[in-house]
């Protein structure tokens, strides 16, 4: 037993250095919107999942018990799956994709520091390539301020994306999606 748990602790130590960067699969559920967008008022990235890291990134398993490790057949042990890839069945809503970010990142992974200072692996990002955005989603609260900041940053780093725009269905408990021309953008006033 204390071979157990000697080894749960290394393993625990070694798996706090790993980072995790999460990826919804829907971005039209409404309880995402609310509870990771400030209450519809921030935005969605959408991003072209075959260009890397995006590529990598790999679908997260929902179920109703914790992982069980079976120390006996360590080497055997899908360890990526029992410690980063499942969540609890509740959360299965969130269609959740996840690239693990090791210690020592692999070459398709960049990372960059926190705040652009300070030492990587405490408070690292990934580096996302610019060709690997395609657009952005307004949620239905966003100021019309907000969204012409956003859209003003694509321009002056040259970037054409396409701007969607979502709204609160009127009758349905679900939310619409339409596109969000530049004229609408930069006309709009709060």
């Amino acid at each position: 037993q204390d071979a157990t748990r000697r080894m749960q602790d290394e393993f625990f130590q070694n798996s706090r250095k790993a980072g995790i960067f999460s990826i919804a699969g829907d971005p039209m559920h409404p309880l995402l919107w609310s509870y990771y967008s400030d209450g519809h008022r921030g935005f969605c990235w959408i991003f072209n999942h075959t260009i890397e890291p995006f590529a990598s990134a790999v679908r997260v398993v929902y179920q109703e018990s914790y992982p069980e490790f079976n120390w006996s057949r360590w080497n055997d042990e899908d360890h990526l799956r029992l410690s980063f890839l499942t969540k609890a069945k509740h959360w299965s809503h969130e269609d959740e994709y996840r690239i693990v970010l090791p210690e020592v990142p692999e070459a398709h992974l960049a990372v960059v520091p926190h705040n652009g200072r300070g030492s990587t692996p405490l408070g690292r990002y990934l580096k996302v390539p610019d060709e690997s955005l395609l657009g952005v989603i307004f949620g239905a609260g966003m100021s019309s301020r907000d969204r012409q900041r956003l859209a003003s940053l694509a321009q002056e780093h040259g970037r054409t994306l396409q701007f969607f725009k979502v709204g609160i269905h009127r009758r349905r408990y679900e939310l619409d999606l339409a596109e969000c021309p530049p004229a609408e953008i930069f006309g709009a006033q709060d």
